[in-house]
């Protein structure tokens, strides 16, 4: 049995009043399948800029997006409860379960300078159903 924090809800998941701003939900291996998986890693950026550092040009993700170290340290957790899609089809009524959790997990780039990055990594939550 797995306890996680979600901060949205699905008929049948999770139950909470529409005020709360997070529940905890008793998830069975019985109903759902978890799995984790490697989602997005942060980039430095140039001081005073917007620009990557090209040491972190290649964390940048397929679709072009990329976070700085401190964005995505302080949004991380902004991942969980996120619905499941298959395929990015984005109907919630068509979701396959959830985001139970996040993690941040720091790298090393260059340990003689101390440059590093994070990944953030996530335990989806997929109804058996």
């Amino acid at each position: 049995m797995f306890h996680v924090v979600a901060r949205k809800q699905k008929t049948g998941i999770i139950k909470a009043s529409k005020k709360a701003k997070n529940v905890t939900a008793s998830l069975s291996s019985n109903d759902f399948v978890f799995n984790q998986a490697t989602i997005v890693s942060s980039v430095i950026l140039e001081p005073n800029s917007f620009l990557i550092h090209p040491v972190t040009n290649k964390y940048v993700n397929t679709n072009g997006d990329a976070w700085s170290n401190e964005t995505l340290k302080n949004n991380y957790k902004s991942f969980i409860g996120a619905w499941n899609y298959v395929n990015h089809v984005q109907e919630p009524v068509q979701s396959v379960g959830f985001l139970a959790d996040a993690a941040l997990r720091k790298f090393v780039l260059d340990p003689e300078e101390k440059v590093y990055n994070y990944y953030t990594d996530i335990l989806v939550a997929t109804h058996r159903d």
